[in-house]
C-alpha cells in the first residue's frame, strides 16, 4: 500500500508542476496548490477533476485498505477529505482568507484535512516518538502562516513541505503495520 501512496504523490507533484508551467504568473513558492484550480483559472476543471479528485479518491481507497492501522487510516482519510473537498469547492481567485461560500467550504475541507492530519500524527507519535509528534507543529505552523501577511508570500513553499511530510508520514505509518 505504501507504493500506492508514493505513486499518488508522484502523480500529484508531476501534475501540479505541468499545470503550473502553463501559467507564467503562478509561483510554487507564493501560491497554494489550490490556486492552480481557483475559480476562473484557465485550467480550473483540469486541476479540480483531473488532479484533486483522483488524488482524493486514491487516498480514500488507501485509507480503506489500511483501516486496521488507525493513524494511517485517519491520515489517508483526512487527505481524501481535503482533496475531494477542493475538487468540488474551488478556492476564490487569489486564495483570500475570507471570500465566497465556496471559498469557505474549501477552507473547511482544508481545515478537516490538516486537523485530521495533526490527530493522526499525534496518535502515531504516542507509539513511535518525537519526530512524528513534531510534524503536528509544522502543520499547525502552516495553518497559522495563511493569516500572517509576510509569511503568506511563502505559503506555497510551506504548503508543499507540509504535503510532502503528510505523504511521507503516511508511508511510514503504513510500513509500521506491515500493510
Amino acid at each position: 500500500m505504501d507504493c500506492a501512496v508514493i505513486i499518488t504523490f508522484i502523480f500529484l507533484s508531476a501534475s501540479l508542476i505541468l499545470i503550473a508551467n502553463r501559467n507564467s504568473s503562478y509561483s510554487h513558492i507564493r501560491h497554494t496548490i489550490s490556486e492552480l484550480g481557483e475559480r476562473g483559472a484557465i485550467n480550473e476543471k483540469r486541476v479540480l477533476f483531473g488532479i484533486f479528485l483522483p488524488v482524493g479518491i486514491a487516498m480514500a481507497l488507501i485509507g480503506f485498505a489500511v483501516r486496521s492501522n488507525e493513524p494511517a487510516a485517519i491520515l489517508a482519510g483526512s487527505l481524501s477529505i481535503g482533496y475531494v473537498g477542493a475538487a468540488f469547492f474551488p478556492i476564490d481567485a487569489g486564495a483570500p482568507v475570507k471570500g465566497s461560500w465556496r471559498n469557505g467550504m474549501h477552507s473547511l475541507f482544508g481545515a478537516i484535512q490538516y486537523v485530521g492530519s495533526i490527530a493522526s500524527f499525534e496518535q502515531f507519535g504516542r507509539d513511535y516518538g518525537l519526530p512524528y509528534t513534531a510534524v503536528k507543529y509544522v502543520i499547525f505552523a502552516f495553518i497559522i502562516s495563511l493569516y500572517i501577511p509576510y509569511i503568506r508570500e511563502i505559503r506555497g513553499l510551506i504548503q508543499r513541505a507540509v504535503e510532502l511530510g503528510l505523504f511521507i508520514g503516511l508511508v511510514f505509518m503504513i510500513q509500521s503495520s506491515g500493510a
